[in-house]
């Protein structure tokens, strides 16, 4: 199955956009570093995907709010009719 997918590691471009999309969701959500720091992992997920031009496939919330934030995010959200 494993070689059946691309793994990507967050390349310093991503680190890039993670650093702007972060600083994009603590400004929209008014959150603190602590809580911030909840959505690294994600943030991480989303700005590979874009570095990429990777589909994110996802139903997270988070993820729809960084598409309004950033419309360079392609999602999909395989749960919605």
């Amino acid at each position: 199955m494993r070689d059946r997918f691309i793994v990507h590691g967050l390349s310093e471009e991503a680190a890039k956009v993670f650093g702007r999309l972060k600083k994009a969701l603590i400004e929209s959500k008014g959150l603190g570093k602590k809580r911030s720091r909840y959505h690294n992992v994600d943030l991480m997920i989303a700005s590979t995907a874009m570095v990429e031009s990777c589909i994110l496939v996802s139903g997270d919330t988070l993820f729809g709010d960084l598409r309004k934030l950033e419309p360079g995010l392609i999602l999909e959200n395989w749960r919605e009719p």
